[in-house]
């Protein structure tokens, strides 16, 4: 059989769609690849933010089946290093670093017991 060149946005639509009983719809799958639905699933069939969150989360490889699975990652509550906030020389970088640091300091216990030692000569 000869498979071919499989793209990021066919894996990605393979991946969420094929992962289990749950997940998002196919419509929130094939309009954010720029897959042209038929004309009556065009008309009647949309895209909404729900979809969206869905579809990122599956793909994040999130267990659709955990209760933690519709929890919000954090937003600017967290009172965030000056360092961080003027490292970015894109204004959406600044954006995304502080959404990743945010994520990490609400995800640290998991992180810290999920992680292997380091090695003894790196203390």
């Amino acid at each position: 059989t000869n498979y071919g060149t499989h793209s990021v946005r066919t894996g990605v639509a393979t991946f969420a769609c094929g992962g289990g009983t749950g997940g998002p719809s196919i419509v929130s799958v094939c309009l954010p690849c720029g897959w042209p639905l038929a004309c009556v699933q065009d008309r009647y069939f949309s895209c909404e933010f729900a979809g969206e969150q869905c579809l990122g989360r599956v793909v994040a490889c999130f267990p659709v089946s955990d209760s933690n699975f519709a929890v919000i990652p954090p937003h600017d509550q967290v009172v965030y290093c000056s360092t961080v906030s003027g490292s970015g020389s894109e204004a959406n970088l600044s954006d995304i670093l502080r959404q990743c640091l945010a994520s990490l300091v609400h995800r640290a216990e998991l992180l810290l017991s999920n992680l292997p030692a380091p090695p003894p000569h790196s203390r």
